[in-house]
């Protein structure tokens, strides 16, 4: 007789998570269903998370060329960036660029955009392949000297 499947345990840190079909932010024990993305992609067919600490007027260049797929490209990405207590709501904010345009992002920012057949000239997606003479990935800067914001990212191919 086959037994009941176990249920992964959920990750001890707070943030975002897929569950089945849906993008979930857990803040405590509060858990927020963000969107179903049933509607969104075929599958998710792999998916990785990772947090900084970005200190005031700092960046990092996210590349994550083993996420996409042949050329680098996934089809979601999302971050949710905590900034410390007392920070005013103008100033909660961090800068990203892609292809030479840069950008403000807010606490939260979602990425989206399947990519489509390689035969079409403008593909859909982000492309987060760097180095090696490939331009791509995603610049993230924090602008204020006096700060230090933690971020999370998802990315999903």
């Amino acid at each position: 007789m086959a037994t009941a499947p176990k249920p992964c345990p959920r990750d001890a840190n707070d943030g975002f998570l897929f569950d089945r079909d849906a993008l979930v932010l857990e803040e405590g024990e509060k858990s927020i269903e963000m969107m179903d993305l049933s509607d969104y992609f075929a599958d998710v067919s792999s998916y990785a998370k990772t947090r900084y600490k970005l200190k005031g007027g700092s960046s990092f260049i996210l590349a994550q060329s083993d996420m996409g797929d042949a050329d680098g490209y996934v089809s979601f990405i999302a971050f949710k960036t905590i900034f410390p207590e007392g920070t005013t709501t103008v100033n909660k904010y961090l800068n990203w660029t892609y292809n030479s345009n840069t950008n403000p992002m807010g606490e939260i920012m979602i990425l989206t955009g399947k990519r489509v057949d390689s035969e079409v000239e403008d593909t859909i997606g982000w492309n987060l392949s760097y180095g090696g003479g490939i331009t791509g990935g995603i610049i993230i800067e924090n602008p204020h000297t006096d700060l230090v914001a933690e971020i999370e990212i998802l990315i999903a191919r």
